[in-house]
């Protein structure tokens, strides 16, 4: 099958992409040979393997664990090291700009 990209009605004013005749809406074969819950765990299937992913209960629930946190460093470890007496210290400097009063 071919299609006249140039002819009256051929889409030759719009991208390619946008025309109609281009495309078949119809089902596949791979649509029909799974089951809706099947898709789901499919799509799902990497969900919850990271620490910071919501805990997935039956292959498309997502369950909050209640380890949340808004800092996502936390998660990440991306907080100031500890030194080896335990405590963290943070490197600072005073500018110039400020007065005693």
């Amino acid at each position: 099958m071919s299609y006249n990209h140039d002819a009256p009605g051929g889409c030759a004013q719009c991208p390619l992409l946008l025309c109609p005749q281009f495309y078949y809406t119809g089902n596949t074969t791979e649509d029909d040979d799974f089951s809706v819950s099947t898709l789901l765990q499919k799509a799902n299937v990497n969900l919850g393997k990271n620490f910071d992913d919501p805990l997935v209960l039956f292959g498309d629930i997502a369950v909050p664990t209640g380890l949340q946190n808004a800092d996502p460093c936390t998660a990440r470890g991306c907080l100031w090291p500890k030194a080896s007496d335990g405590n963290v210290y943070v490197p600072y400097r005073i500018s110039n700009e400020y007065c005693e009063y």
